[in-house]
Parts: structure tokens; C-alpha cells; sequence
């Protein structure tokens, strides 16, 4: 009996220290896509600008790298994949702010409040989303049916997450 009760605890005990590492791994691993996307934006913009104030969009950059990038990296890396890259890092231009607000969220979790035009909302989501762990949104045409409202119409956290 003693025997079957400490293999029953050491099997729960390495069953949570897989799940633990599994845990870290996957949000070490959206973490460094989720800095890698805005570091890829931030040199899109940087391009396209050459040190000007504004952009010359003339020049098809965006469609020559994904041509050079896809092959090698795959979809990942496709025309409107760096288009959300580059509105990204234009939208959140700090780093510092991106790993307060991103840190332990998905790239869809992003890329969904991108066409979100309100920043209130945006970063209302993102924190709440953060600090909740929320998996998920509501669809995207009520987040821009909410836009001129306050933030916490924006979105409908999960529940037991009031907005501010």
C-alpha cells in the first residue's frame, strides 16, 4: 500500500514539473516571437523611412522582403504578416512598454488589436489580458463596434474580469 501511495505521488509530483517546464517553454517561446515580429517592424519602418520623418511607400519594400523571407522561413513572414509587424512596432514604438503590457501573451493576442483604433482600448486589453491570462476576444466587428466607447466596452474579458 505504501508502495502504490509513493509511486501515485511521484508520478503527480513529475506530472507538474512537466507541466511547469511545458508552461515556461511555451510563453518563452511567445515571448521571443512577440519581440522578434516587433523587431522585424521596427527595421521595416527604419527602411522605409531611410532617416526621413515619414516614409516613402513607393517602394515595395514590405513585398521584397516577404519574397526573400517566405522561402526560408515560411508564412510566418508572408506580405501581410510584416504589414502587422510594422503596425506593431508603430503602434508601440517603446520596447520597455511592449514587455510590460506582452509579456505573457500570444502573438494573436496582438495582432487582433491591431485594427483597434482607440490606444485606450488597446492597452486596456493587452494589461488585462496580461494580467488575467485571458484566452481569448470577443469576435473583431464588436471590438470596432465598441471603439468609441470607453475601453472596457471594447472588449468583453473573461468572466470575473471587471475592467477599470
Amino acid at each position: 500500500m505504501c508502495r502504490k501511495n509513493s509511486i501515485n505521488n511521484l508520478v503527480a509530483d513529475v506530472r507538474k514539473i512537466i507541466e511547469i517546464g511545458r508552461g515556461q517553454a511555451y510563453a518563452a517561446a511567445s515571448y521571443a516571437a512577440i519581440t522578434t515580429y516587433w523587431s522585424v517592424g521596427r527595421r521595416i519602418v527604419e527602411e522605409e523611412q531611410g532617416g526621413q520623418a515619414r516614409a516613402d511607400y513607393g517602394k515595395g519594400i514590405i513585398k521584397n522582403l516577404a519574397e526573400a523571407l517566405v522561402p526560408v522561413y515560411g508564412n510566418s513572414y508572408s506580405k501581410r504578416n510584416l504589414d502587422y509587424y510594422k503596425k506593431f512596432y508603430l503602434l508601440f514604438p517603446d520596447l520597455q512598454i511592449v514587455n510590460t503590457r506582452v509579456h505573457n501573451l500570444e502573438w494573436t493576442h496582438v495582432r487582433r488589436v491591431l485594427s483597434v483604433t482607440n490606444p485606450e482600448a488597446r492597452r486596456w486589453y493587452l494589461s488585462t489580458a496580461s494580467e488575467h491570462k485571458i484566452q481569448r476576444i470577443t469576435q473583431l466587428s464588436e471590438v470596432k463596434k465598441a471603439q468609441p466607447q470607453s475601453p472596457e466596452r471594447a472588449f468583453r474579458p473573461q468572466a470575473g474580469v471587471q475592467p477599470p
